[in-house]
């Protein structure tokens, strides 16, 4: 499979805080003023959960999402790609399809692997 760079995370200049995803404004101090800097490989996993009732765009009979962390705070959702997970192993990060748009364009998502 083509692996994608992964997106930037979005860190406020004034109070350090990070996002992996882009805002108008710091959750923490309203500052306008945003970075990008680049998203670590690996994170931590926060929590999980399998989920079954999947919208449009989803052959699976089921899919399992997690939570990460990483080492700055950021944290981002996306689909575990292997069975075993368990809270606080460290995963890899990719940005990869996650699934086909009406218009069988892929779409891009965040999936977590093991590290070993």
């Amino acid at each position: 499979m083509l692996e994608h760079p992964l997106p930037p995370l979005h860190r406020c200049v004034q109070c350090g805080r990070t996002s992996s995803y882009a805002r108008l404004r710091c959750l923490s101090c309203r500052s306008e003023k945003m970075e990008k800097t680049e998203m670590p490989p690996t994170a931590t996993l926060v929590t999980f959960t399998d989920t079954y009732m999947l919208p449009w765009g989803f052959d699976d009979r089921f899919l399992r999402f997690g939570i990460v962390e990483f080492a700055d705070g950021a944290r981002a959702t996306g689909r575990l790609a292997f069975e075993g997970a368990k809270t606080g192993m460290t995963v890899r990060v990719a940005w990869e399809p996650v699934r086909r748009n009406e218009n069988e364009e892929e779409v891009l998502g965040f999936v977590f692997h093991p590290t070993g």
